[in-house]
C-alpha cells in the first residue's frame, strides 16, 4: 500500500497504476486483433475469454463458448482428447509454454489441425490458464499436397521411358532421370552440373550422344522451357533411337529393293525417275533412260 501522505510512494502508486493499464490495453488489443484463437480458462478448464479468432477457427460464439469446458468444446466425444493435453503438466509456464500439434472438431462438425499452446498464468491471476490455438489446416494440406506431388513425380518422372533432363538458364544440368542417365552411359553424379548446352525449343532434333565409354548412340530430343525451383529452366526430353534407327534403315532398303536379289525394284526405280525429271525441269537440260 503506498502512503498517499507522501508524494513519492503516491506518484509511484500513479506509475504502476499507468503501466497496469498501459498492459491492459495491449493485452485487450492484441486479444481482439491477433488472426490467433485465445481462451482464457479458469481453474476448472472452463471458457471466461474467447476472442473473434477463436469464432472464426472454431464457429462457436463468445455467448456459446462462456463456461464450457474447452476441450469437450472442440473434441467429441471426450476420449478424442488427445492423451498429451489430460494432465495438468501438459500447461507449460509463461516462460516456457508447451505446444501441441492436434486435430479439432469446428461447430460445424469439420476437422481442423491446430497447434495448441498451453499457458499457466502467474500464481497470483487465481488459477486462470491460456489456450492459443493457430490453424495450421492449410499447412497440413500443403504438406499432403507435397507428399502426393513427390509420389506423382517419382511415378511420372522416375518411371518414364523416356529420358528426362532438367537444365537450368545456361544449360547446365539439374536434374536426370534413371533412363537419361542410361542413355548417356553416366551415373547421376557425373551428368549433374555438367554443361548439356541450350536446347532448341518446340521442335524435334535428332542428336548424336558421346557416352562415357566412347561409344555412340542416338537419340530424338524435345525441350520446352519450365520453372525449376522457382527459376527459368529447360525440361528435356530424351527418346532412345540407337536401336531404332538400324531398323527403320531395314525397313527403308526392303522399300526399295527386291527381297530376295537385292536389287533395287520398281519403286525405286519410279522415285529416281521423278527426280530426274524434276531436276530436268529446273534447270532445262536433257535426261536419258537406258534399259
Amino acid at each position: 500500500m503506498t502512503d498517499p501522505d507522501r508524494p513519492e510512494e503516491a506518484g509511484l502508486g500513479a506509475a504502476d497504476a499507468t503501466v497496469a493499464a498501459d498492459r491492459a490495453g495491449l493485452f485487450d488489443a492484441f486479444f481482439a486483433a491477433t488472426d490467433v484463437a485465445v481462451a482464457v480458462l479458469d481453474s476448472n478448464m472452463g471458457i471466461v475469454a474467447w476472442n473473434p479468432s477463436a469464432e472464426r477457427i472454431f464457429g462457436h460464439t463468445r455467448a456459446e463458448a462462456f463456461g464450457r469446458d474447452l476441450f469437450g468444446l472442440l473434441f467429441r466425444p471426450a476420449s478424442a482428447v488427445p492423451g498429451q493435453l489430460l494432465p495438468d503438466s501438459a500447461f507449460g509456464d509463461a516462460g516456457r509454454p508447451a505446444p501441441h500439434v492436434c486435430q479439432a472438431l469446428r461447430r460445424d462438425g469439420s476437422d481442423v489441425h491446430v497447434e495448441l499452446t498451453l499457458v499457466s498464468a502467474p500464481a497470483d491471476a487465481g488459477g486462470l490458464r491460456v489456450v492459443l490455438a493457430r490453424d495450421i489446416t492449410r499447412e497440413k494440406e500443403f504438406a499432403e499436397m507435397f507428399t502426393v506431388s513427390e509420389a506423382n513425380f517419382y511415378n511420372v518422372v522416375q518411371r518414364n521411358r523416356s529420358g528426362i533432363l532438367v537444365l537450368d538458364a545456361d544449360g547446365v544440368v539439374r536434374f536426370a532421370n534413371p533412363v537419361a542417365e542410361q542413355l548417356l552411359g553416366r551415373e547421376d553424379e557425373d551428368i549433374w552440373g555438367r554443361n548439356f548446352g541450350l536446347p532448341s525449343l518446340d521442335h524435334y532434333v535428332e542428336i548424336t550422344v558421346l557416352r562415357a565409354d566412347g561409344s555412340q548412340g542416338t537419340a530424338e530430343m524435345t525441350a520446352a522451357e519450365t520453372l525449376w525451383q522457382g527459376r527459368t529452366a529447360y525440361l528435356v526430353m530424351l527418346h532412345h533411337l540407337t536401336e531404332r534407327k538400324p531398323a527403320e534403315e531395314q525397313v527403308r532398303y526392303l522399300a526399295y529393293h527386291d527381297a530376295r536379289t537385292g536389287l533395287p525394284n520398281r519403286t525405286l526405280f519410279h522415285e529416281r525417275l521423278a527426280a530426274a525429271l524434276r531436276r530436268r525441269r529446273r534447270n532445262r537440260n536433257m535426261v536419258g533412260l537406258l534399259f
